[in-house]
């Protein structure tokens, strides 16, 4: 067995990423940063961004693999 976190597979929508990302942030403590806009770009990939209190781009985040395969 190797070292990191094992999870199951999860099928994620574009709620489940936002709560993900928003979890990270409060995690991380900088109160200048929050999610952006999340989108599905196909069937297997969801754009997330994190942008500043202005609503300025800081990242872009690419999920891929969604559908579990």
């Amino acid at each position: 067995m190797g070292y990191g976190r094992m999870a199951p597979s999860q099928d994620l929508d574009e709620d489940d990423v936002r709560t993900l990302i928003g979890r990270h942030l409060e995690w991380r403590g900088n109160p200048r940063l929050k999610v952006g806009n999340v989108k599905d770009k196909d069937n297997d990939t969801i754009i997330a961004e994190i942008v500043t209190v202005d609503g300025s781009l800081v990242s872009a985040l690419k999920w891929t693999g969604i559908a579990g395969g």
